[in-house]
């Protein structure tokens, strides 16, 4: 017995939004319908012997519609304070940046340079990836020319309206042609 009470209501669980949907429709027809369409479908004796099960079955599909459709709205609640507490340490490290990730980052903004070239052996280029400021735009490049990394769009939006973010940086790195004195 109590494993066909754990079936259903695993199912139940399970059901899609569409099949709950689906089943409050019928259920709501069914029992609002006039009695005039329900002759016409032959359907007047089953919903008069079945008439509680069909209003249980609606209340319980509309019920777990709100449920579903609650659940759904607080996980888009919670994503979006998410991304709001992300963004603002995001915008936090901006204001933390060293000497020399100032350096980095100050051609993208005083030059609008989009692509800047650094080897994939530079740490504070990757130091200022990990904290998503920076991103690798190709995965093609080699040792004498670097890769190609570009801003992130709200760190160039955030760091071209703060340009005081950027005092104090170090002197610009070397490119890596430069560091194989091929300048």
């Amino acid at each position: 017995m109590f494993e066909g009470i754990s079936g259903a209501l695993g199912a139940i669980k399970a059901a899609s939004p569409k099949i709950l949907a689906s089943v409050a429709i019928a259920c709501g027809l069914l029992l609002f319908a006039p009695s005039a369409l329900l002759n016409a479908l032959g359907m007047t004796e089953v919903v008069s012997t079945y008439r509680s099960l069909i209003g249980l079955s609606l209340l319980a599909s509309v019920v777990l519609l709100v449920a579903d459709f609650l659940w759904w709205l607080s996980s888009k609640w919670h994503e979006s304070r998410q991304a709001k507490h992300m963004m603002s340490v995001r915008i936090q490290s901006l204001s933390e940046l060293t000497p020399d990730e100032k350096a980095y980052l100050l051609p993208y903004v005083a030059s609008e340079d989009n692509t800047l070239y650094y080897s994939v052996e530079d740490g504070v280029v990757w130091g200022l990836v990990r904290k998503e400021i920076l991103y690798q735009a190709a995965h093609v490049g080699d040792m004498v020319n670097g890769f190609a990394f570009n801003m992130q769009p709200w760190a160039r939006r955030h760091l071209s309206s703060n340009q005081h973010l950027l005092n104090g940086a170090a002197p610009s790195p070397p490119t890596p042609r430069q560091r194989f004195g091929l300048y």
